[in-house]
């Protein structure tokens, strides 16, 4: 922008150059003038500034201008301030920025139940959880969790909250009956449990992402209903014999998957988390990798799991890798719905009203554990064998047929008729 190129005003350091074709109508003006571009030139402590202003026509005016490099030049003498467009131009993004980013921070601390559920949390649960998981966490956010603590910014939720949703879950559905007659159908312990573990997994992983700082309280301190989840029931091993004979026909795989659960003691995701090289046949033991929350270890098998293991390799087709895949060669992720249609097609669920005495695919870890107690093996090893962190977690899985407690208490009788018979003998030689 050479300064022979633009035209001097009246205003000092002020300057301008006109538009070669573009008009415009000024204010209490009757004619169309040609738009003006104000240019400032200047010199503040030696240094000499140029920069552009505006256009008349978008209203900027000589006034503006003269008055702005007064600003300037006043900014330079106190230090305060930028002394030109270009500073000025960049103090005014800054300061953009800094309001946007206070906007940003103020949103974030903000942000409500419903915002982290329905992005952040959702995104990463479909990516890292199980399709059917995600489904069932959708469902019971939307019909108890959000209308109870949805709108609620995260940092503002308190236990009151929680007692809420728990006094909601435990209400249950409404219902009509067919006399209008409203009633409700109340929901199980554990559906408050998992409701509740839906927040807490929302909370948390908003917390690790610094957009609360505070942690979800823990557990204990809401006072959820206890559950009852002892299962009372394992296959028989006439059961497990009918099973098998059905499933080896009906698919070899998940026979094999079953056999893996009940000769081992493994959960589903364990079983399918097993590759060829976790399994030592010389010292007949399995490499698990991190089941549930403890550590990677070692897992002593049986002579008959060691059989199937080496069977299973000797037959896979590569060798190496997974034990078993799906149909597309990667890792099974659930459990198929074609080993609960034989359980229940065999009728072993026939008559059963409890949802803890049903047979599951669960159920052959279950009956490991009982078979080897009911076989003479302490309950102490069991919990080793099934690798619970407690003795109490082992109980829960394990329960003695009730002959076997029946037969313990008999114990109580022969004391009794001991006592009794030395009674009448005492009675008698009196």
């Amino acid at each position: 922008m050479a300064i022979d190129k633009l035209k001097p005003t009246k205003f000092s350091g002020v300057f301008c150059t006109e538009h070669p074709d573009r008009k415009w109508l000024p204010e209490n003006k009757k004619t169309m003038v040609k738009d003006r571009r104000l240019v400032l030139s200047y010199v503040v402590n030696g240094t000499k500034y140029r920069g552009v202003f505006g256009w008349e026509s978008q209203g900027y005016t000589m006034l503006d201008a003269a008055n702005k490099i007064e600003q300037f030049k006043d900014n330079a003498e106190t230090g305060f301030g930028p002394v030109c467009l270009r500073d000025e131009k960049t103090a005014a993004v800054e300061a953009l920025k800094a309001k946007q980013k206070s906007l940003n921070v103020e949103a974030v601390k903000n942000t409500t139940l419903n915002d982290y559920f329905k992005g952040d949390y959702l995104d990463a649960a479909n990516e890292n959880k199980k399709p059917a998981t995600v489904v069932t966490e959708e469902a019971l956010y939307k019909k108890w969790i959000e209308p109870t603590m949805g709108k609620t910014p995260i940092k503002d939720i308190l236990p009151l909250d929680f007692q809420r949703l728990k006094n909601k879950v435990l209400k249950g559905d409404r219902r009509v009956d067919g006399k209008g007659k409203i009633y409700y159908v109340p929901k199980s312990p554990r559906t408050i449990h998992y409701c509740v573990s839906i927040v807490i997994q929302v909370w948390n992983m908003a917390f690790d992402n610094k957009v609360v700082s505070v942690q979800p309280p823990r557990r204990k301190t809401l006072s959820l209903p206890m559950i009852d989840n002892q299962r009372t029931r394992a296959f028989m091993p006439d059961q497990a014999r009918k099973y098998f004979e059905h499933m080896d026909i009906r698919s070899k795989q998940w026979s094999d998957i079953t056999r893996a659960s009940l000769f081992a003691g493994l959960r589903a995701s364990e079983v399918f988390r097993l590759e060829i090289k976790d399994f030592d046949e010389a010292a007949g033991k399995l490499f698990l990798r991190s089941p549930k929350k403890q550590k990677s270890q070692h897992l002593v098998l049986n002579d008959t799991a060691v059989a199937l293991f080496k069977e299973l390799k000797k037959q896979h087709k590569t060798g190496r890798g997974l034990f078993f895949v799906d149909a597309n060669d990667n890792q099974v992720l659930s459990v198929s719905n074609t080993v609960q249609k034989a359980i229940d097609k065999l009728g072993f669920n026939d008559g059963v009203t409890d949802r803890r005495d049903r047979l599951t695919f669960h159920s052959w870890r279950h009956t490991y554990a009982t078979w080897l107690l009911e076989n003479g093996t302490d309950i102490h090893t069991v919990s080793q064998l099934l690798r619970h962190s407690t003795l109490a977690m082992t109980q829960r899985y394990v329960h003695p047929h009730e002959e076997k407690l029946r037969d313990a208490a008999k114990g109580l009788d022969t004391v009794f008729n001991v006592k009794d018979s030395e009674t009448k003998e005492s009675a008698g030689t009196n």
